[in-house]
């Protein structure tokens, strides 16, 4: 979400949502247009902060749900396609964090300043669609009898980004919503 000032923020702990006291606080106190909340069932990697959606770039926040098929084989291969300034600030295991950090190297390869806070929102799109394509390009060459499971969210505290591939996906829009 973002703050009043416009800066994006991110809280995330490793634990159920009802046993966070934090999550409790910013639920009742968050005022934002756009949110990106995360419930994980782990497939890949520890259940860890490090390994916790969403993650964080700059002014861009992803969630993943869904799996990479045989991640462990492609890890390696999906790594080798991300320049090392972005690398770096993988921190987990997850499946989700390579695929975040392999969209960001995309962005940037179509030409994308991942600084800007006004993306031409195709620009976004193709990147999106790119990564997929790479994804389940590589996963198939590694083995994988079907699709992985893609759902992302994306955003950049001004425009939120969706894909639905292999699972639903269910969302929220209200501009008052209310409990």
């Amino acid at each position: 979400y973002n703050d009043s000032e416009g800066q994006l923020q991110v809280s995330k702990e490793p634990i159920q949502a009802s046993c966070s006291k934090e999550f409790t606080q910013l639920v009742e106190s968050i005022m934002a247009t756009t949110i990106i909340s995360h419930i994980r069932l782990a497939s890949v990697g520890n259940v860890t902060a490090e390994n916790t959606h969403p993650y964080r770039f700059g002014n861009w926040a992803f969630a993943h749900n869904g799996t990479v098929e045989v991640f462990s084989k492609v890890q390696e291969a999906i790594l080798a396609l991300i320049p090392a300034h972005i690398r770096k600030n993988i921190k987990g295991s997850t499946d989700s964090e390579h695929v975040f950090h392999l969209l960001l190297s995309e962005m940037e390869r179509q030409g994308m300043d991942l600084k800007d806070p006004y993306p031409d929102e195709r620009d976004v799109v193709k990147a999106l669609r790119k990564t997929l394509s790479l994804v389940n390009g590589l996963s198939h060459k590694a083995g994988a009898s079907y699709n992985s499971r893609l759902n992302i969210l994306l955003t950049n505290g001004k425009v939120l980004w969706g894909t639905r591939f292999g699972h639903p996906l269910n969302y929220l829009m209200d501009s008052e919503l209310s409990c």
